[in-house]
């Protein structure tokens, strides 16, 4: 793609399983990412995700993101997951807050980058056959010009997680 539209899909592995992403971009940022699928190997599941319908840009373009940036997203999440032949389906509706912090140095195993953190408070609302849960999250995650998601922590009611770059190409 070019500054007015691109597309760039996103995996990531780790023990037992994966995730994938179709990120789709314009000149105000990332407009929205579709979440793909996720397998894992333990569980002999895989689930399938599908956006239906959003508002706002969970990260904004590179123009935009400077230290005290703050912006809102929201997005309505579809899906099924399916687990030793059983198979439920969930819509997950989120409200999200996002502000950026002054710019930093970090080191991932990809290397040092200057990086801006973006903070975003998360809360949800899950409906299935199961009920309805309500839930929320924080997360920092830093980003690095002209490479991307760098890293990002997230923590969370019963959950913590850390995902961060070895390696990247940009074609």
């Amino acid at each position: 793609g070019d500054l007015s539209s691109a597309t760039a899909s996103v995996a990531m592995g780790f023990e037992g399983g994966s995730l994938t992403f179709e990120w789709t971009c314009d000149s105000s940022g990332v407009l929205f990412y579709q979440f793909g699928s996720f397998s894992s190997e333990e569980l002999g599941g895989v689930a399938t995700f599908q956006i239906t319908s959003h508002s706002g840009a969970p990260l904004i373009n590179s123009e935009g993101l400077e230290s005290g940036a703050s912006w809102t997203s929201d997005y309505t999440l579809s899906y099924e997951v399916g687990v030793e032949g059983f198979s439920t389906a969930f819509t997950n509706s989120v409200q999200e807050s996002h502000s950026a912090g002054s710019q930093q140095s970090l080191s991932t195993a990809a290397g040092t980058f200057q990086a801006i953190p973006v903070t975003t408070n998360s809360t949800s609302t899950t409906v299935s056959d199961f009920g309805t849960f309500n839930s929320s999250w924080t997360s920092v995650c830093w980003f690095g010009y002209g490479v991307g998601l760098l890293r990002c922590e997230s923590t969370g009611e019963g959950f913590s997680s850390v995902t961060e770059l070895t390696s990247y190409t940009i074609p």
